[in-house]
């Protein structure tokens, strides 16, 4: 009989840091640019990434700064 161990790692402070500067954005018009994104996030901060495909009403911003993610950040709307 073998036995499988499956341990879930903790996240690396790195991920961590990755995720604190991060920002999901929802809503977008399918058509928007992830120029007109990243333009929007810098009247806040350094943008460092966006990560948006083409067509999608989602983007993640990733910013310089973890301080400016956490004072963007407001609850999701709850589905109804």
């Amino acid at each position: 009989m073998s036995v499988l161990i499956i341990r879930n790692n903790p996240p690396t402070e790195r991920k961590l840091d990755t995720e604190n500067r991060s920002i999901r954005v929802r809503g977008l018009a399918p058509g928007t640019e992830e120029a007109i994104i990243q333009q929007t996030f810098e009247k806040f901060a350094t943008v460092q990434k966006v990560v948006y495909e083409v067509g999608s009403t989602e983007a993640v911003v990733m910013l310089e700064n973890a301080a400016v993610s956490s004072s963007l950040h407001r609850p999701a709307e709850s589905s109804r």
